[in-house]
């Protein structure tokens, strides 16, 4: 209990860690409903949830026809309009394995709930699981602070593009999965790295860890299968380090959550069996067939053409998030593009710097093979996904194995770029699509309230300095005051 407690209100910096909570779950449940709009571009993931629950019978309209999806239609905003209810949601019966997490929300629906009313609980829901797994890294950031260089690039990755923001409490489920890989990896590095555990803090890392794999393993396959690799990156530096001790309970923990979870889903127990046997096809034949390197050299284009698909349909797909892209300013066009990947890139390009300055050092070539192979073999799947799932890179699918690879590079040391400076980027960045997105949408109708745009982006941003500003205080200024004595 005195543990517990230390964790509900660590009063470290004068800053309560529950304060910390409180900001974070409202600034995911303001950017919610700000992109509520999100909810008409994926209707599949919503009838996922809504379509499978106590509210089908008065939200949804079941279809079974084969031309079910190609026919699928935009779902009417029911956040940005008066319109009276009942609005049906298109079902077609298609589940992902984010089913086992839509029956974990519809634990909290009720069979008389409108549309409006459902949407409106998985919004609360997902805003306190993501504040929960970022204020739990705080807190692990807090107590060790050799881990903050880490925490904050991972963070700056997350959110460097605003469908973090927006989307971590949306019905689509990859945010949500790839929020969850921050404590996860947090507690992996320090679990291979802490030489000395108080029981109750070796408690709470293998539950963490428990909490972190329930939910990536309910929500995303390809998220399961990159924490997986981390998994295995663990044991492999646990083992190198002469600690193997520390290397089979997260092991362990994984191997287990992932034999229940795949006999009770059957999505992720096909996409499993898919992997192993070569059969997994995300992209459709239509798409690759439609780029002409992939005709010009195969599959093997896909490799090829990894990092320029990730730049293209990432940026394209945030410019049409923030409806920006129908400006004809370039020149408008081009700074956003800027400000977006500006943290990203600057973020991983000086670990690339290093581990390829690393591999052609003088040490031992044994040593060096040993040390970053990890870190190679990730760089390596990057290229090698796209051939091997004949699919495209895409910002929701590449972070979580880009966190992987700062997992797998945290032994080669900080950058000079200021992190502060990074985090106050990645600010502007979403504060910006934020604003962007509110102009578009209008008034917020909450049942028979209005809210306006201008309160909405007050409230918003009022939110996100206060995090960014708790954020600077309970990492880079605390560890650089704990380094200091």
């Amino acid at each position: 209990m005195r543990h517990l407690r230390r964790l509900l209100l660590d009063m470290s910096l004068g800053v309560p860690l529950i304060l910390i909570y409180c900001l974070v779950f409202f600034l995911f449940l303001s950017a919610a409903f700000t992109f509520s709009r999100f909810n008409g571009e994926l209707p599949l993931y919503l009838s996922e949830i809504v379509c499978s629950g106590p509210t089908r019978n008065y939200n949804c309209i079941q279809d079974s026809s084969p031309s079910c999806i190609k026919t699928l239609s935009h779902l009417v905003n029911v956040f940005r309009t008066a319109q009276m209810e009942p609005i049906l949601v298109q079902d077609c019966g298609v589940r992902f394995t984010s089913a086992t997490f839509a029956h974990f929300l519809n634990l909290f629906s009720d069979s008389k709930d409108s549309l409006a009313l459902a949407i409106g609980k998985i919004y609360i829901i997902k805003s306190m699981i993501a504040a929960y797994f970022l204020t739990v890294s705080l807190y692990l950031v807090r107590q060790f602070h050799y881990t903050f260089r880490f925490a904050v690039q991972s963070v700056i990755c997350i959110f460097a593009f605003p469908y973090s923001l927006f989307g971590a409490a949306s019905e689509y489920p990859a945010v949500i999965a790839t929020i969850a890989m921050l404590p996860v990896l947090i507690s992996l590095k320090i679990y291979g790295q802490e030489k000395r555990l108080t029981p109750a803090f070796h408690f709470l890392f293998l539950v963490n860890l428990m909490i972190g794999f329930s939910m990536i393993m309910a929500n995303r396959f390809e998220t399961t299968m990159f924490c997986g690799i981390a998994i295995l990156i663990h044991v492999w530096h646990s083992c190198w380090n002469k600690q193997q001790q520390r290397a089979w309970p997260p092991l362990l923990i994984f191997t287990t959550l992932l034999l229940i979870f795949t006999s009770q889903n059957i999505s992720l127990r096909t996409l499993l069996q898919g992997t192993f046997d070569g059969t997994t096809k995300v992209l459709s034949t239509d798409t690759a067939e439609s780029s002409a390197v992939v005709q010009a050299i195969g599959d093997a284009g896909l490799s090829v053409t990894a990092p320029v698909t990730l730049v293209d349909n990432s940026s394209r797909n945030v410019l049409d998030a923030v409806v920006v892209s129908h400006t004809d300013n370039r020149v408008i066009t081009l700074v956003l593009l800027i400000v977006f990947w500006a943290p990203l890139v600057l973020v991983i390009s000086p670990r690339l710097v290093l581990l390829f300055r690393e591999l052609l050092s003088k040490r031992g070539v044994r040593t060096i093979a040993s040390e970053q192979l990890p870190a190679v073999l990730v760089l390596s799947l990057f290229v090698l996904i796209p051939l091997i799932a004949r699919t495209i890179w895409f910002f929701q699918y590449a972070i979580p194995l880009i966190l992987v690879f700062l997992f797998a590079t945290s032994n080669l040391g900080g950058s000079s770029i200021s992190l502060n400076v990074l985090l106050k980027t990645g600010l502007f960045s979403n504060a910006l699509a934020y604003v962007s997105v509110l102009t578009q949408n209008g008034p917020l109708y909450v049942g028979t309230i209005v809210i306006e745009s201008h309160w909405i982006a007050a409230t918003g941003l009022l939110f996100g300095v206060l995090v960014s500003k708790l954020l600077t205080m309970y990492t880079i200024e605390s560890a650089v005051q704990d380094r200091a004595v």
